[in-house]
């Protein structure tokens, strides 16, 4: 949803700083544009934009858009699903090594001769 919402903003600006782009570029040809370079550049980064993206064609490829984003989100469900398995089963690893830990350190209690416990 955000790549289409970036998408139709970024046309949003382009057909609406066209206009300006056209009348300062003829208005403007040795003054510098310092006033309204932000909206030129921004107009010219959102016109290179969609002509890369466009290829030609009048409208915005949204289906194309939504396709991928559905897409991605089911990527992104299934690593979400992995992560957490994992995280259930390193869980229940370290559990079982906790418990390995303290058997281990009761069994070297009782194995050990009385003398070396400090008692006569």
């Amino acid at each position: 949803m955000v790549i289409i919402r970036k998408r139709q903003i970024e046309a949003r600006l382009y057909r609406g700083r066209r206009e300006a782009y056209t009348l300062l570029v003829g208005l403007c040809t040795d003054a510098p544009l310092f006033d309204a370079y932000d909206e030129i550049e921004a107009y010219e980064n959102a016109k290179r934009y969609l002509d890369g993206v466009m290829n030609g064609r009048e409208k915005l490829p949204t289906k194309e858009w939504q396709a991928e984003q559905k897409k991605l989100l089911a990527e992104r469900y299934g690593l979400c699903e992995n992560y957490y398995t994992l995280k259930d089963e390193i869980k229940n690893v370290e559990t079982l090594r906790r418990s390995v830990e303290t058997l281990m350190r009761d069994d070297l209690r009782r194995t050990k001769p009385v003398r070396e416990r400090g008692t006569i």
